[in-house]
């Protein structure tokens, strides 16, 4: 911190600004409009009761167990989300889910929602090429990563490819395009020894982007119309450009670093294009691999639900929509939801000083901010879930009755509690009962399947020392 992108939010105030923020903020005024505010009946707890699979089982041979592999083994890619960014139970379930994933089927890509360029780090860990873990690590970009749960996901596949042939070890990409400035300086990197016309055009591109973004934060959008231009071209003379077999494998990152910096723009194009651009760098490299390979996404619920971004207002898709037009069936989103609990989210700390307009008083720095978070209530979606389930758990909602009162509560809308990295109010646990201050979730059309966190910890930073203290409720 700062990071690329809070230097360009510093630039304006505009919503676009806003929209390509790190990681989702929380919405403070997010109306349920249509959501339902009545609890479910008994028979919707019935189901949910006897359609839980129990995480702890899903090696076993019981039904529930088996119709999980058979929904594992039909998809492309499997899409974990979260409720928060900040709890240790999400990521040991994700961990979990993947290594099983790993281990008994076969899947053979991670994609995580980290920078693309940033995160070849975790590649060059998980498969042997670096012993670096704290590089790795820091490899995954924002400051809300850098904690012991994904740590112990990086040793796990590194794990794992020690004990597998070089051809059937598991690969780790990230599909973020927020760090434009190491795409760019990467790209230039591989152009300067074979086109330096290329690479002076790669700096002269990215030297504008300020500037461009603060004409369209302005109101004037040409400059940002004839920056993608250019940045098309690019993206096409890369694409043109010769090929010796000793540079193939170069040619090929040429080829992912341009588009990445193209797509860097997309996100400021509109609320869905940091959405659409993460799915793109996905299917980018779906496209390029064995048809067999099998991928695992890790991202927010907000990236990986098949609807509308609705926590922007927009009738844009998600990533996870524009994931299920390309792949159908295929995709499997997993929407988390949880009970209760903590949770840690990003935030500044005060100065050390009391006084604060004092040049000599520390300045604020990122840390790691706990909060917490009450059981759930009646007309939450967490509601029937914590009444029925009492332990992480599994729920196809893809295999559920389409008539009655079950289906009638699937199809419906229920406010959720769920953060982003940042931006969470000091009063989060006081807000987190009104339904008002919650957000929308149709849990069929947005997912096709939930995993229920009864009770959550904080995840645990690697640095215990950007650890802050609760805020005064």
């Amino acid at each position: 911190m700062p990071t690329t992108n809070e230097r360009r939010l510093s630039l304006g105030r505009s919503p676009l600004a806003w929209i390509a923020s790190l990681t989702l903020p929380f919405l403070a005024t997010l109306l349920l409009v249509g959501c339902s505010t009545v609890a479910p009946p008994a028979s919707v707890e019935s189901w949910l009761a006897t359609s839980a699979l129990p995480l702890r089982t899903i090696d076993d041979g019981s039904r529930l167990a088996r119709s999980w592999r058979s929904r594992f083994e039909d998809a492309r890619v499997v899409a974990l989300g979260e409720a928060t960014h900040g709890q240790a139970e999400s990521f040991e379930a994700k961990r979990t889910l993947t290594m099983h994933l790993v281990r008994r089927l076969g899947y053979r890509l991670i994609a995580y929602e980290a920078s693309a360029m940033t995160a070849v780090a975790c590649d060059n860990y998980v498969s042997g090429r670096s012993d670096d873990l704290t590089a790795a690590v820091g490899g995954l970009g924002m400051l809300i990563w850098q904690i012991e749960e994904n740590a112990a996901l990086l040793r796990d596949l590194r794990e794992f490819n020690r004990t597998q042939p070089p051809s059937d070890r598991v690969r780790f990409i990230g599909i973020d395009i927020q760090d434009s400035a190491a795409a760019a300086k990467r790209l230039v990197a591989l152009l300067r020894p074979r086109d330096a016309a290329l690479a002076d055009r790669t700096e002269a591109i990215h030297a504008r982007f300020d500037a461009v973004l603060r004409s369209l934060f302005g109101g004037d959008r040409a400059p940002f119309e004839a920056i993608c231009a250019d940045a098309d071209a690019l993206v096409a003379s890369i694409d043109a450009m010769a090929s010796p077999a000793a540079d193939r494998a170069e040619r090929a990152e040429a080829v992912i670093r341009a588009r990445e910096l193209r797509r860097g723009l997309d996100m400021f194009a509109s609320p869905g294009g940091r959405d659409a651009a993460m799915a793109a760098m996905l299917l980018d490299a779906i496209a390029s691999a064995p048809t067999s390979m099998k991928t695992v996404l890790w991202a927010h619920n907000g990236h990986v639900t098949r609807a509308a971004l609705r926590y922007l207002n927009s009738n844009e898709p998600a990533m996870g929509g524009v994931l299920g037009a390309a792949l159908a069936d295929r995709y499997l989103a997993i929407g988390f939801a949880f009970g209760a609990g903590e949770f840690v989210a990003l935030d500044r700390s005060e100065p050390t000083t009391a006084a604060n307009a004092d040049a000599s008083a520390t300045p604020p720095v990122w840390g790691f901010r706990p909060y917490r978070i009450d059981p759930p209530t009646e007309g939450m979606l967490e509601w029937p879930l914590s009444r029925a389930i009492s332990e992480p758990s599994l729920i196809d909602l893809r295999g559920a009755p389409t008539s009655g009162v079950v289906a009638e509560w699937l199809d419906s809308g229920h406010g959720q509690r769920w953060y982003g990295g940042y931006n969470v109010p000091a009063n989060a646990r006081l807000i987190a009962h009104d339904l008002d201050h919650l957000l929308p979730t149709i849990p069929r059309a947005d997912y096709d399947a939930l995993l229920y966190l009864p009770t959550t910890h904080r995840s645990t930073p690697i640095n215990r020392s950007r650890l802050l203290d609760p805020l005064p409720e």
